[in-house]
């Protein structure tokens, strides 16, 4: 039994480290698509984007929820609890994170072009921990930021 949840945890892993180095890839093959191909608004962009990320959540709910059937998961005898000012801050979060970040986002995309996004975006870890670091005292080192 140990060695079948060993197994799964460095598949679970391998599929992780897989999913985090192609992100980077199909954001920039959608960067320059976008900038290429989309002659709509950002705002019309950012409503296709969104509507298109709901529905294959959706999708992903309900096929996990099927899969799920009848099995009991860790999260359910966890002490976390839902209230309405948890759900008041993860719609907060989604819109700013999503609707008004994603939004300025595409307009940036359209008036500055892709390349020009794509080298702001990837400063955007180093001003985290700068930021991180200046407003909210957080300690930072050199291993940080390479």
């Amino acid at each position: 039994m140990a060695s079948v949840n060993a197994e799964r945890e460095m598949n679970t892993r391998a599929l992780g480290t897989t999913t985090a180095l192609l992100s980077p890839l199909a954001m920039t093959i959608g960067f320059f698509l976008m900038g290429t191909h989309w002659k709509g608004s950002a705002l019309m962009l950012n409503c296709f984007k969104n509507s298109l990320g709901s529905l294959l959540f959706l999708a992903l709910v309900l096929i996990e929820g099927y899969m799920m059937d009848g099995k009991q998961t860790a999260a359910a005898d966890s002490d976390a609890t839902v209230n309405s000012i948890s759900i008041s801050m993860l719609v907060l979060s989604a819109f700013v994170g999503i609707v008004v970040g994603d939004l300025a986002w595409l307009q940036a995309l359209q008036m500055i072009g892709a390349k020009r996004v794509i080298l702001v975006h990837s400063l955007k870890p180093f001003l985290a921990a700068i930021f991180a670091w200046f407003i909210l005292d957080e300690p930072v080192a050199l291993p940080m930021l390479y």
